[in-house]
């Protein structure tokens, strides 16, 4: 969505235009125009419909994650060349993608052509430039099925980090020199292209309703965390929290001296395994909030129906992640293990199904055992330590606190969203109210363990913002001046 300026000197605003604006500067621009091609002219990204025809797709989408968490844009290119990697693995790897993609183009691009701005430009016979952010490879024979035989088009090498790096402006400057470019409409969706519209004669910059983002392989691979990363909480870092807070505290309290690895990997296999059960209480959260509340805080993909076939993926993800975690753990008591474990996603699973359900009053007092599942299922598998208890403890008791002061703002004030509070804070401070009780039954010998790395960890977090915010907010009452 493109938003309005702050200012009159922001002049994005003037540069917003309706679908039918965009159609009549296209058909009556007197001078070249340079239309964008995806989500502009094609209503759909060229680059993710490509990399979607590779086949076997699972495997395909198993390597761009591979690919997500290694990052070598990092390295060459940037964030701007990620595009760049994904397009050539997918070619060196299926390399039949490509005759895959000509078929595709010839069959059924033009289901996905704008046809109304299509039209437009077709209507006119002055210099039409196609410039797009996309690959050559790929652009090309998509341009063949839109045929507009009057147009030259511009486009990114894909062994050429610097046409993505430059932006729009600099790919075009090459091709055309400045007089045609002042000279020239630009139609485009993306802000990203601002150099170029602040230079043009007129700026065209549009969304179109009909066009629609669609990433290759959505659904196809599923993996414990990408609903809470890529449908619930897009875009915020939520996956990496969820390691450094969850999964980095499950593995210190379930690891004992001595360790092998065999036993962090199968502590790391139930959590994901606790996940993607806990995951289907999102799911099923979000469908409630559909279905039972008049203003739900759902996301649009969530609205859209884009994860309507997690609850197979998640429950199989988390069924095989528990039976290869037991084995890792307690291949002896695999039975015992095993059951007692599934029977406690079981309960994890109805308790988020009651939980949906009630008011949301009343939710505080099953968002503890929610928790509970959540930070201390491992206790069911792996050997409970005083200190571990300490630290699962305040974990689970923070979020509960945390949740409780949500809900009362919520029932006294109406606001919807989390006061500021020093959440982490709280946590350490009942993490040593529970290690100071340890240590008196237990001596100090209770905190040889591996759970004693969660302390740095837990003093470094809110000392990093919470702490110093406490310190500068206090006052002291004998200093303040009164008057009589």
């Amino acid at each position: 969505m493109i938003n309005e300026p702050d200012g009159p000197s922001d002049p994005v605003g003037h540069w917003v235009k309706s679908e039918h604006e965009a159609a009549v500067i296209a058909a009556t621009h007197d001078g070249p125009i340079i239309v964008d091609l995806d989500e502009t002219l094609y209503l759909r990204n060229s680059t993710e419909q490509f990399i979607a025809l590779a086949t076997p797709n699972f495997a395909a989408a198993l390597c761009l994650l591979a690919l997500s968490v290694i990052k070598p844009w990092r390295w060459a290119g940037g964030n701007s060349c990620r595009d760049n990697w994904r397009v050539m693995m997918i070619m060196v790897l299926f390399p039949w993608t490509i005759v895959r993609w000509r078929r595709f183009c010839e069959i059924k691009a033009y289901n996905f052509v704008n046809v109304d701005l299509e039209q437009a430009l077709r209507s006119r016979r002055g210099e039409l430039i196609i410039a797009s952010n996309g690959y050559r490879r790929i652009i090309e024979p998509l341009v063949k099925t839109i045929n507009l035989s009057h147009s030259s088009l511009i486009c990114c090498n894909l062994r050429r980090f610097s046409h993505r790096t430059g932006g729009k402006l600099e790919l075009v400057r090459p091709f055309l020199d400045a007089s045609k470019i002042s000279a020239s409409a630009v139609i485009t969706d993306s802000i990203s292209d601002k150099a170029l519209l602040s230079v043009c004669a007129v700026p065209c910059l549009t969304i179109w309703h009909l066009a629609k983002y669609e990433p290759a392989f959505g659904g196809v691979l599923y993996y414990p965390g990408y609903y809470l990363a890529k449908i619930k909480r897009p875009g915020q870092r939520a996956l990496k929290s969820l390691i450094l807070n969850d999964l980095l505290i499950w593995l210190l309290v379930g690891t004992t001296f001595p360790t092998t690895f065999t036993h962090i990997l199968g502590l790391t296999s139930l959590f994901f395994s606790m996940w993607a059960f806990y995951e289907l209480g999102y799911y099923d959260n979000d469908v409630c909030g559909l279905l039972y509340e008049k203003d739900p805080r759902i996301t649009d993909a969530v609205r859209n129906g884009e994860a309507s076939n997690i609850n197979t993926k998640a429950s199989f993800a988390g069924i095989v992640l528990g039976f290869v975690g037991i084995i890792l753990i307690d291949p002896v008591n695999l039975f015992y293990s095993s059951t007692l474990w599934f029977l406690a996603m079981i309960a994890l699973t109805i308790v988020y199904r009651i939980y949906n359900r009630i008011d949301k009053e009343s939710r505080v007092w099953l968002y503890l055992p929610l928790q509970m599942f959540r930070s201390g299922a491992l206790f069911l598998v792996v050997q409970v330590s005083g200190m571990a208890l300490a630290v699962i403890g305040s974990q689970i008791l923070a979020r509960w606190i945390d949740y409780i002061i949500y809900r009362h703002q919520y029932q006294v004030v109406g606001s919807s969203s989390f006061p500021e509070r020093p959440q982490k804070t709280v946590r350490l401070v009942l993490c040593l109210m529970f290690l100071t009780a340890v240590i008196l039954v237990q001596g100090w010998s209770a905190l040889l363990v591996p759970a004693i790395l969660a302390i740095p960890y837990f003093l470094i977090v809110p000392m990093r913002s919470e702490i110093p915010r406490i310190m500068r907010r206090i006052q002291r009452l004998d200093n303040k001046v009164t008057t009589v």
